[in-house]
């Protein structure tokens, strides 16, 4: 079910909250996911950044 997946996508630990707009005819979440280390499929280094 869309509805679970977007509710525990948004309670999420790994989101930030930059800004709710409220507007006439729809409502903006301004978010952004915590960076983590992985492991570069290309050069093998572990890295929070792409590169």
């Amino acid at each position: 079910m869309q509805g679970n997946y977007i509710t525990n996508f948004l309670k999420s630990e790994d989101i930030i909250w930059e800004d709710i707009i409220e507007n006439d005819n729809r409502i903006e979440l301004h978010i952004k996911m915590k960076q983590k280390p992985h492991i570069c499929p290309r050069c093998g280094a572990t890295t929070s950044k792409i590169h």
